[in-house]
């Protein structure tokens, strides 16, 4: 669940950031907003958010951030298609047969609410600094936060130089009690939760290059250490046929260091903007990624627009990565059988329209998501050669926000 958890949590920041956008000087700001997301057969979320922001004097500001998530569907296990029928028992203990054939998947049901507050304050006439929290709980995870963030501009205000870090400490409590990693499946769990932590860092500079251009380099580097195990995930085990003959829990390392560029630009074309952005990634996981967006912002009338996007991004799999381990050999020191962090690739088209209120901003955005990966991996044995092994999966995620000020 983590995945989706930074997923949408990523859909939401640019939620509210498209609804404040519309904010001007004033005591109080109301941004609003509502998300839909829906992977076809799969995952299942609905997300309203709300953020109240009062300007203060001299500058400072106070904003608190309510978001509150439910989950429901259907997620991969991990393991892998069999020519048999399998059972699949969730977290629940619920089971539930998996005709030959097909991936299987275990069915969920949870819920999130996340509470942020931000505290923003002048240090000096070109200096910034803001402060942040929060606390998220659902039904099986515990996350704490803070962040601390600079900009600072130079004395043109032509370059605005940004330095930020941050910290999570987190809490998991799988339903069902801890698993061992690599043990089997079937072997009894343990009570009790284990924890996580990660700390970031951020450094970041922009630049006016022209009255229509404004460009942007950021740089970020992450720690994390801890249970970066997913407990519900498990991997089949092979025989030389590749039929599956049983299951063991997934293991991942204990830390991950993760790092990040991303340049991005804005360009006024009249009283059009493009919006471009190119992001790489990569980790001591193995993991590489390249991200392009594109967004054009049509201006309409009234100040209303429209805001076509397309956005391409690829990964790299992760380095213990596998469809499955075959019974009889050594087994590795870790495994994964999770296709989020396997070689996969997203398209997504869609489209924003805003509409210019006297007292803010209305918008909706509809956008279309397709994830595919490698669906006849050259490392498949026996049967498994004749499966997909990576179905495509498609997604429609719709957005609403609405902001005033008062």
């Amino acid at each position: 669940m983590q995945l989706i958890r930074n997923r949408l949590r990523t859909a939401t920041c640019a939620l509210l950031a498209v609804a404040g956008s519309a904010a001007a000087d004033g005591d109080w700001h109301l941004d609003t907003g509502m998300l839909e997301y829906s992977e076809h057969g799969r995952v299942s979320v609905f997300e309203p958010v709300a953020r109240l922001k009062r300007d203060l004097s001299n500058g400072r500001s106070l904003a608190a951030k309510v978001v509150f998530d439910v989950m429901t569907g259907a997620s991969p296990t991990g393991a892998t298609p069999s020519d048999k029928v399998q059972t699949v028992t969730s977290a629940s203990g619920n089971s539930q047969q998996v005709k030959s054939g097909v991936v299987p998947l275990g069915l969920f049901r949870d819920h999130r609410a996340d509470v942020e507050l931000e505290f923003e304050q002048p240090l000096a006439r070109t200096l910034t600094t803001v402060v942040g929290g929060h606390l998220s709980k659902e039904t099986d995870y515990l996350s704490r936060g803070g962040t601390l963030t600079f900009n600072w501009d130079t004395p043109n205000r032509l370059t605005t130089i940004t330095a930020g870090t941050g910290g999570n400490f987190d809490r998991v409590n799988p339903k069902g009690g801890m698993r061992t990693g690599l043990a089997m499946a079937a072997d009894p769990t343990t009570p009790g939760s284990a924890a996580q932590q990660t700390v970031d860092g951020l450094i970041g500079v922009a630049r006016v290059l022209s009255p229509q251009w404004l460009v942007k380099l950021t740089y970020g580097h992450a720690w994390e250490n801890g249970y970066l195990t997913e407990p519900y995930k498990i991997v089949s085990i092979l025989d030389a046929d590749g039929n599956t003959i049983d299951y063991r829990n997934e293991h991942r390392p204990d830390r991950r260091q993760k790092q990040d560029f991303q340049l991005s630009s804005a360009y006024a074309v009249d009283e059009d903007v493009l919006h471009f952005s190119y992001r790489f990634f990569w980790d001591d996981w193995g993991i590489r990624s390249h991200t392009v967006d594109v967004k054009y912002r049509f201006d309409v009338d009234d100040g209303n627009y429209l805001e076509p996007h397309l956005r391409f991004y690829t990964q790299s799999a992760a380095d213990f990565y596998t469809y499955g381990l075959v019974s009889g050999l050594p087994l590795p020191q870790y495994a994964t059988a999770d296709y989020r962090y396997g070689k996969l690739s997203t398209q997504t088209i869609g489209a924003k329209y805003g509409i210019l209120t006297s007292s803010g901003e209305f918008n909706i955005r509809i956008e279309y998501m397709v994830q595919s990966g490698d669906s006849h991996p050259a490392q498949a044995i026996g049967v498994q050669k004749q499966y997909d092994l990576f179905p495509s999966i498609s997604i429609l995620i719709v957005q609403a926000g609405y902001s005033l000020k008062f």
